[in-house]
């Protein structure tokens, strides 16, 4: 498997077979996964890609489910789906599931400005 980059002076750590640059300060975004899954700079194992699609598909439905609901409409175990996690360079489900939030929470707030903009 390809090594994830986040930024070129990250400190790395081995997920599995796969090694991850992370940075300790932040988790990544939602688009530089994107970016990242993309560019073929982070390849996954096949259920592990059957999960990311889903979550990228529906990112409101990964911001408020837990794993085990994930995990049951991606017919995975929620095991792959904390796999998965650690495969992104997050340190939890949870800590994946904080950078989807966050992601929501910048969309509606871009849609919130766009709206007093042209008001």
């Amino acid at each position: 498997m390809r090594t994830m980059s986040v930024g070129s002076s990250y400190p790395s750590r081995t997920c599995g077979r796969q090694r991850v640059s992370v940075d300790n300060r932040r988790a990544p975004s939602l688009d530089e996964l994107k970016a990242l899954i993309a560019k073929r700079e982070l390849t996954l194992p096949a259920k592990s890609e059957a999960v990311a699609r889903v979550i990228f598909a529906e990112p409101d439905y990964v911001a408020f489910e837990n794993a085990a609901a994930i995990a049951r409409r991606c017919h995975v175990s929620p095991a792959t789906v904390s796999r998965l996690a650690s495969r992104l360079g997050f340190g939890s489900f949870e800590e994946m599931q904080s950078c989807f939030r966050n992601h929501i929470l910048h969309r509606f707030k871009l849609q919130e400005e766009h709206v007093k903009a042209n008001c």
